[in-house]
């Protein structure tokens, strides 16, 4: 199921993602250009979630990891990936696979 949301103030991602916690718990995607404001976003849910965790842009690390009551939360930024099989090498489906 695809649902688009779109917040243009920081300020309302936070209400957004305590009221939206439960549905964050599958695959989120973000799209945005760099400095639109990602990583703010995660950080916000990072919070909603439980997790004490920063976040940080995972730009040349590819995935964070961060640590949630609820079990792990990774944080990846495909930017930099051109094909599917530059995904499929940094082991993405492993990590779906985990949890």
């Amino acid at each position: 199921m695809e649902e688009v949301h779109i917040l243009s103030d920081p300020s309302d991602w936070l209400q957004w993602a305590t009221d939206h916690a439960a549905a964050l718990s599958g695959v989120v995607a973000l799209r945005g250009e760099m400095g639109a404001g990602k990583t703010t976003a995660v950080s916000y849910w990072l919070r909603a979630l439980g997790s004490m965790d920063r976040a940080s842009s995972p730009t040349f690390a590819l995935v964070n990891e961060y640590e949630a009551p609820d079990g792990p939360i990774y944080h990846f930024d495909l930017h930099r990936l051109d094909r599917p099989s530059e995904v499929a090498a940094m082991g993405f489906e492993d990590y779906l696979d985990s949890g």
